[in-house]
């Protein structure tokens, strides 16, 4: 029941959309902001650097640095996964 409250008000304060079993950031500044969330808890100075350059490429997007559609695409070049 807590899940549902807290999404309800993300999606009032127009943080997050829901639709077709899916959900969208629609201000993730505000919504790291509310919660307190920090990246560093992520501790993504020990990633494979292929993991750290893409999400710098989706930081960038996000910001309009660069066309989403031109930034790092992990599927191709995410070889040591494999």
């Amino acid at each position: 029941m807590h899940v549902n409250r807290v999404l309800k008000e993300f999606r009032q304060r127009s943080l997050i959309s829901m639709g077709r079993r899916m959900m969208s950031l629609l201000n993730g500044e505000e919504l790291q902001a509310l919660t307190g969330f920090n990246k560093d808890y992520l501790h993504l100075g020990g990633a494979h650097v292929e993991v750290t350059r893409y999400f710098d490429s989706l930081e960038k997007a996000q910001r309009g640095d660069t066309d989403p559609a031109l930034s790092y695409c992990p599927a191709q070049k995410l070889t040591w996964l494999r």
